[in-house]
């Protein structure tokens, strides 16, 4: 049920029109500009703003069109909320003129019903998406802010996501080993946990923030190449050297390297590194040492303990890069955080890709049964592949199921809703009640379609459906008139397909 401001001088003629094409809504009504502003200043709640171009210019600096100036004003004191404008005109300059201004559409009067419906419809769900949209938003900013108790939690932290206690604990490592600048710091993870944030954000809270980053991955070049970008080279120090080259150690003196996947350098390579580290200084070929003042945070997912042991690491280098051991746990031993990531990672896509896209409950309480061996980072190619395929800008529990190929579970979801920080979840789905003038009390309120037909039977329950479906006009509204929530409506269309009942479908319903 949504709650719809109507502002018209004129109401009178239109009002039973209006709650005839509106039932199932909240209407809340307003007989002049003034008022109507008044209405949305005082009322958060509001989702829809019905306006009517032509009023009485009642603002004193207003000649005419008051419908337009307040028009204005809403969108001044709530760019977000949608206003649809009514109007008896058929000049195109001032239909242009309204949509400039930001009217979400516009109705002509005589109203027509169908068409209200449906773009009351649409404007709903533009501001219900808009809304959950700025949920994410806040639960991003507040899941970083927990640890810092500051508002600059996500530059402190690279971005980072997590409430879990495990990252809790994490970010704690961070600024501790952050302050010890002149320390190195070896991060262990598996692949697709985010180790290059963690080093980035020990980066960014160290002294060294404003100096250089630089990070370059150990494993994805060949041992000449990469002993090149590390160390550089002099102009004519080898065939094909035209010209200089500086080292990725000389790019980031005063700042941090980051070598990630250090455990794949080969021996030589190893030896080269160990000398830059302990004599603070670089030689670039064919070329004199070069003094570097160079923090280095290392990140690998083997096991360097054990590649010393057996010789395939240095055990020298290993205890110079080993001053500050960090390990960033895998997702599924934080599975609470999943919800948080995937709401995250749901409106990024969709921003970047000017898509609108949202997420059920229960699909977000989905992705937590899945183990996620490529950790954040297959989640996260997982959900932009969601929002490719959602029907209708919505992702669903069974569009989840289906891509994961996980099965029902036979005792409920892995982690509980309650486990869920309320903040990144869509808004629980309650009972939109009944259509404007159908007493509710006179229908059996039916939260289990299945066991009510096991109780009362099918023919009992058929007949209860038609009679709703008759009295409502449509699926949404027979819904509203039995108490189910409109997260329900795919089950309730198939509960209706099962026991033949004929319902009409409204513009924009699947």
């Amino acid at each position: 049920m949504s709650d719809i401001l109507v502002v018209d001088n004129d109401l009178g003629p239109f009002e039973p029109g209006l709650r005839q094409a509106l039932r199932g809504h909240r209407l809340h009504l307003a007989y002049s500009g003034p008022e109507g502003l008044a209405q949305v200043e005082a009322n958060p709640d509001l989702d829809v703003v019905l306006l009517d171009i032509m009023m009485p210019p009642e603002i004193a600096e207003v000649e005419a069109r008051e419908g337009l100036e307040v028009l204005k004003r809403i969108k001044q004191a709530r760019p977000e909320l949608p206003v649809i404008m009514l109007t008896v005109l058929d000049d195109v300059d001032v239909i242009v003129e309204a949509v400039q201004e930001g009217a979400f559409h516009y109705i002509k009067k005589p109203i027509d019903r169908d068409k209200l419906r449906d773009a009351v419809a649409r404007a709903t769900e533009n501001s219900n998406l808009r809304q959950r949209l700025r949920s994410m938003s806040r639960a991003k900013e507040a899941v970083l802010t927990i640890h810092t108790g500051g508002g600059k939690a996500r530059d402190r932290f690279a971005g980072m996501l997590g409430a879990h206690p495990l990252m809790q604990e994490l970010y704690d490592k961070i600024e501790r080993a952050a302050r010890f600048d002149d320390m190195n710091v070896v991060i262990l993870g598996e692949t697709g946990s985010g180790k290059d944030l963690v080093a980035r954000a020990i980066h960014e809270c160290s002294p060294r923030k404003n100096e250089a980053f630089v990070a370059v991955n150990c494993a994805a070049l060949a041992e000449s190449v990469l002993d090149a970008e590390l160390f550089g080279h002099e102009k004519g120090a080898f065939t094909g050297a035209d010209q200089a080259r500086e080292g990725l150690f000389t790019q980031a003196d005063g700042g941090t390297l980051f070598l990630d996947e250090i455990g794949e350098m080969s021996p030589a390579l190893q030896s080269k590194l160990l000398r830059a580290i302990e004599n603070d200084e670089v030689r670039p070929v064919g070329g004199e040492p070069i003094r570097v003042d160079v923090r280095i945070i290392c990140a690998t997912n083997t096991d360097l303990t054990s590649a010393k042991d057996t010789d395939k690491f240095r055990e020298d280098l290993y205890y110079r890069i080993w001053d500050i051991p960090l390990t960033l746990a895998p997702l599924r031993k934080r599975k609470q955080d999943i919800p948080m990531l995937a709401a995250h990672f749901v409106a990024d896509c969709a921003a970047k890709n000017n898509v609108e896209c949202s997420i059920d409950r229960s699909a977000l309480a989905a992705l937590t049964e899945h183990d996620w061996p490529g950790n954040v980072r297959e989640l996260s190619a997982a959900v932009r592949r969601l929002v490719v395929f959602a029907e209708a800008g919505r992702i669903t529990e069974p569009l989840v199921r289906e891509s994961l190929g996980l099965a029902p579970p036979p005792g409920g979801h892995a982690v509980a809703f309650e486990a869920i920080p309320a903040a990144v979840l869509p808004p629980a789905p309650q009972p939109t009640g009944p259509p404007a003038g159908v007493p509710q009390e006179k229908w059996p309120q039916i939260a289990d379609l299945a066991e009510f037909r096991k109780v009362h039977g099918e023919r009992k329950l058929r007949r209860i459906l038609e009679q709703a479906v008759r009295t409502g006009g449509n699926a949404r509204d027979a819904m509203a008139l039995i108490g189910l929530p409109e997260d329900r409506y795919d089950m309730f269309r198939k509960w209706l397909q099962r026991l033949d009942v004929r319902v009409r479908r409204l513009k924009g319903e699947r």
